[in-house]
């Protein structure tokens, strides 16, 4: 594992923002930001720091091996997210299948996925999408399980909101750091599908511009037409380790 790999892993497990670990190691947001995307390394100085803040040995935080991680950051790993995506999809189809025939499992639905009522126009919809993910024949690669699969988890979190931190904040995660246009306008699209939907909203911070109001980020989106354009992506968390804002800044 390369040490800027390491140093993200680190952060996000003590719940800190670049800008958080900038100000523990009295460096910018945008050096710890430069460590992280590999284009430059710490001094010894900051690397003797780093071990202490994080608690791990300085021939663990430079070697080429895997920083040993306790449980929680484990199940952030790909082959723990293949199993909580199957768990998931099981949960899913089991829950609609037991609502569609009594009632009492429905009042269980009812409290966990807000209303029985959205349960019941949404569940023949889920359905079709599980049988999608389902019945992918033997021979199909691994690429089509992954993408009928991944259709799955994102109509969940559509219909049914972020289940836990670690769904809610890696939908938003995925565009940390330097980014093109493109992938800015889909972080967006992401936050504003979120603050329809979910009642912990995230809010967007770009050029003097703070907002989580849907109408308003659809109207913010339009700064970010330009595909080749560089920006800086970050983010910060609330006291719960939730993101509640998303910083973006041009390059």
């Amino acid at each position: 594992m390369k040490f800027s790999e390491k140093l993200i892993q680190l952060r996000k497990e003590k719940l800190l923002s670049q800008e958080e670990l900038g100000e523990k190691l009295n460096v910018t947001r945008q050096t710890v930001s430069k460590w992280e995307l590999g284009q430059t390394t710490p001094d010894m100085e900051k690397l003797v720091e780093m071990s202490k803040l994080f608690g791990v040995s300085l021939d663990e935080l430079t070697s080429e091996s895997e920083v040993k991680k306790d449980n929680k950051a484990e199940g952030k790993n790909h082959v723990a997210r293949n199993v909580i995506i199957i768990v998931v999809l099981v949960f899913v189809l089991l829950g609609c299948v037991a609502f569609a025939t009594t009632k009492l499992i429905g009042g269980f639905f009812s409290g966990f996925f807000n209303t029985a009522n959205k349960i019941r126009q949404q569940q023949g919809e889920v359905l079709n999408v599980a049988s999608s993910a389902l019945n992918i024949k033997q021979g199909d690669n691994i690429n089509q399980v992954e993408s009928a699969t991944g259709t799955l988890i994102d109509q969940v979190k559509q219909e049914f909101g972020s289940m836990n931190k670690d769904s809610f904040n890696w939908n938003f995660e995925m565009y940390n750091g330097t980014k093109y246009g493109s992938s800015v306008r889909s972080l967006i699209d992401n936050i504003t599908t979120n603050n329809q939907k979910n009642e912990r909203k995230v809010t967007v911070k770009y050029n003097g511009t703070e907002t989580s109001d849907p109408t308003e980020l659809r109207t913010l989106k339009r700064n970010f037409d330009d595909n080749f354009a560089q920006f800086e992506v970050y983010f910060e968390y609330d006291e719960d380790g939730y993101v509640y804002e998303a910083i973006i800044e041009k390059i």
